[in-house]
């Protein structure tokens, strides 16, 4: 089963994405700042990381960028919805820093999962389920 990392310092949005890729067949873990994130990704070794671009502390530039110095073959996803200091060039900033796609928030939960299927190489049903053994 593949394992996705989503750090995102919105608790109630980190835990609706990881209920939907739950759901979708992949095991979850979550972080709600990028110190926690890189910590969990040291001990959980996913195969995808989900990384908000605007949080306290350890933002997600510099989160991604950690990440892509330690596993250059990681599978990264930048997201942001925006806010006071992250607007779309920030986005950009996160491909050239080292994500491999971005999403704006609010992300549909079916864009999500083929995304996530898309960057894994995970089989996609026709009825846009995944093909991935149940948990």
């Amino acid at each position: 089963m593949a394992k996705v990392l989503i750090i995102d310092d919105d608790r109630s949005l980190r835990y609706t994405l990881a209920r939907i890729l739950i759901n979708a067949g992949y095991e979850v873990s979550m972080a709600g700042e990028g110190e926690h994130g890189l910590a969990l990704f040291h001990q959980d070794k996913p195969d995808l990381v989900i990384c908000d671009l605007n949080m306290p502390h350890v933002n997600g530039l510099t989160t991604i960028g950690g990440l892509r110095a330690e596993e250059p073959s990681l599978k990264i996803i930048a997201i942001s919805g925006g806010g006071k200091s992250m607007n779309a060039d920030g986005l950009v900033q996160a491909l050239e820093t080292g994500a491999d796609e971005i999403m704006i928030k609010p992300i549909r939960a079916a864009d999500l999962v083929t995304q996530v299927q898309t960057m894994l190489g995970t089989p996609v049903e026709p009825d846009g389920s995944s093909n991935q053994d149940p948990p």
